[in-house]
């Protein structure tokens, strides 16, 4: 008997069959399709390059919907999904283990970043994320093309709104971009390699723009999820209104640091504090140590990389204060194992600080029964603020 608890972020299992090949996928909450293989996902793989590939890049390959039945398709050739979010690179590997593929290597990269300089592919696969930017396509094409080996080929599905943008950009590049297939939503578009320098890396690859935030002024990037108007508008200030003014915890947590809002306004407040911040997506990560380093050179600050909480050492705390926006699309039982993690790391003298829709609260919050006491300690726009107590 299978006495193993359920993974709470296990949102559902998806079966797919594809070319004979049949797979099943343990799917997340918060990721990319959760309700089903993506639309895009299977036009892609109905038109992939009609060679043998070696070695495949799958890049941003969310829980392996794309890379996992091509490495089954091709078990001779060695198959790397990557992707910035490690959420996603945990479940595509969790995904490969249970469907018994030993040609494939997870990991987590922002783009190329956390390859090999030297590594070459002769596929690059990629969906391409609908808001990641003008930058992102020209940094696509253009080191995709560097990564290629001799004959290599970049195939990509977009929506179609992309295409102007990409033919714009492939334009500007020199590089030739082929339409391959076309679907109601989708257009596959394809590259083969072109003898050329790789390009010099742009440090401002995913910079969008500045938005001041308290007075803070950040620089912000193109596909951060979460970062709607609503957010800066009426979330942060309502969170900063209530986090606490007499106290002065010594170590903080600051859970999602998004590109550094939360955690460098907890900073200035508590300048003496030990503070740790971490976020699953390397985008987020990026640009809180690019705004601590513009804004406060220095500064005693942690910025890590974690897939979540549940993965956060216990060595780290206890926190005397952690802070937490719970997000919609986690769903109530992982939410809840986020909740009962914080409870873990916390002080026994400590609280947290927690911020959802009114949603959220009525569903699930409000009845809480784990470990620690909520308290509704605010309430505006749709929001409600929580703190916890031991």
């Amino acid at each position: 008997m299978n006495t193993a608890k359920p993974d709470p972020w296990k949102k559902t299992t998806l079966p797919f069959l594809w070319q004979g090949h049949s797979l099943e996928y343990d799917i997340p909450h918060d990721v990319f399709s959760t309700q089903w293989i993506d639309e895009g996902t299977c036009l892609l793989l109905d038109h992939l390059p009609a060679f043998s590939p070696r070695r495949i890049l799958d890049l941003g390959c969310g829980y392996g919907a794309l890379g996992l039945p091509v490495a089954k398709q091709n078990p001779s050739a060695t198959t790397i999904l990557v992707d910035r979010d490690l959420l996603a690179v945990k479940w595509s590997r969790l995904n490969a283990n249970k469907n018994s593929l030993t040609n494939v290597h997870c990991l987590g990269s922002l783009g190329f970043d956390s390859l090999d300089p030297s590594q070459t592919f002769d596929w690059i696969l990629c969906n391409v994320p609908a808001r990641i930017g003008p930058p992102f396509m020209k940094m696509l094409l253009e080191e995709g093309n560097a990564r290629l080996s001799p004959g290599g080929e970049l195939r990509i599905v977009i929506i179609r709104d992309l295409l102007p943008l990409l033919e714009s950009t492939a334009q500007t590049t020199g590089l030739e971009l082929r339409q391959i297939a076309a679907g109601p939503r989708h257009l596959i578009l394809g590259l083969i390699r072109t003898d050329r320098d790789a390009p010099v890396p742009d440090p401002d690859l995913y910079l969008r723009d500045q938005v001041e935030v308290e007075g803070l002024n950040l620089e912000r990037p193109f596909d951060l999820g979460g970062d709607d108007p609503k957010r800066l508008k009426s979330t942060l200030p309502l969170f900063f209104e209530t986090l606490p003014r007499n106290s002065s915890p010594r170590k903080i947590l600051c859970v999602k640091s998004a590109y550094g809002a939360v955690p460098l306004f907890c900073h200035r407040r508590w300048p003496e504090a030990d503070l740790i911040t971490f976020d699953r997506d390397l985008l987020g990560v990026r640009f809180t140590r690019r705004n601590l380093a513009r804004i406060f050179p220095g500064a005693p600050m942690e910025v890590l990389e974690s897939s979540g909480l549940a993965e956060f050492p216990s060595n780290t705390g206890p926190f005397d204060l952690i802070t937490y926006e719970v997000s919609p699309s986690v769903g109530s039982v992982a939410a809840s194992d986020d909740l009962m993690q914080i409870h873990r790391l916390l002080n026994p003298s400590g609280s947290a600080h927690l911020i959802c829709t009114d949603r959220s609260y009525r569903e699930f919050l409000k009845a809480w029964n784990g470990p620690g006491r909520l308290t509704r300690i605010a309430g505006r726009d749709g929001l409600t603020v929580l703190q916890m107590t031991r």
